[in-house]
């Protein structure tokens, strides 16, 4: 059941929804259509991660499910849209400059098919186990990639307290070569989302999952009702300059605008409930 709370955000009270379950219907920027609810602004926070995309055109949520045929391509693209979204912002969420871009490939070998992803994530989860063995805290995000050969191999964002050595990677890979280099700008972290992408169209990869994430990860919230006007207030006032801004254009939504902005993550609690001036202090 919803809790209605009041609190004030600067000189004007507001209300705040205490759901766990997503209900866009309090947006401040959405209506009801007989289709769903249609919104013009999206916040989602992830860690110290405030992502904000605003929508010339407003977007449906809480589409209706009808019966219609010849939507396979629709859903398929939409499917890889989300993927996409889902792995920037967990990447932007969870990791820095501090975070490494770490390679794994296989050497050839007659003891398994290394074309073969159920075959090779065998050995994928080898790594998980030791990785975790040594490193407990550590965090990651694999994705695998088809070479032209037809032999996988894997790129992955982990985060570790230091670079390691060749013998020290080796231990935890011994499937073949590998290399750790680290991440120097929030373009870097992106990258990884290329080799996602080309996955999609990949038929080794058809019914199998495009990416793994460690389990202590943090994920996106998308924010409701009078929080999207607490962070709009909390940009706008503190002035905040987006670690990355991408506009773009889309046949049914219009100019899309996206702007990534970090804080520190102990800010998050006083933005979304209005207590601002705490963070002078």
């Amino acid at each position: 059941m919803a809790v209605n709370t009041v609190i004030f955000g600067g000189e004007i009270p507001v209300r705040v929804s205490h759901h766990k379950r997503l209900d866009l219907s309090h947006t401040s920027q959405s209506f009801s259509t007989d289709l769903g609810e249609k919104i013009s602004q999206k916040i989602e926070i992830t860690n110290g991660l405030i992502e904000r995309t605003d929508y010339e055109y407003p977007i449906t949520v809480h589409r209706k499910k009808y019966s219609r045929p010849n939507r396979y391509d629709e859903y398929k693209k939409n499917t890889q849209k989300r993927s996409l979204s889902m792995a920037r912002s967990v990447l932007l969420g969870n990791f820095d400059t501090t975070s490494f871009f770490l390679t794994l490939t296989f050497r050839p070998t007659n003891k398994f098919d290394t074309k073969s992803l159920t075959a090779c994530n065998w050995r994928k989860e080898r790594f998980v186990k030791n990785l975790h063995k040594y490193y407990p805290e550590a965090k990651y995000v694999i994705v695998p990639e088809l070479h032209k050969s037809g032999v996988i191999h894997y790129h992955a964002i982990v985060s570790l307290p230091r670079k390691l050595s060749d013998r020290e990677r080796s231990v935890l890979w011994s499937y073949g070569f590998t290399t750790m280099k680290p991440i120097r700008d929030c373009r870097g972290l992106l990258y990884l989302t290329k080799y996602l992408g080309k996955s999609f169209d990949e038929p080794t990869f058809k019914g199998m999952r495009r990416f793994y994430t460690s389990e202590n990860l943090a994920h996106p919230e998308v924010l409701q009702g009078s929080e999207l006007y607490l962070v709009n207030q909390f940009i706008t006032s503190w002035k905040l300059k987006p670690v990355l801004e991408v506009t773009y254009s889309s046949p049914f939504q219009g100019r899309i605008s996206y702007k990534a902005y970090v804080v520190n993550k102990s800010w998050v609690p006083l933005i979304r409930w209005g207590e601002q001036r705490s963070l002078i202090n």
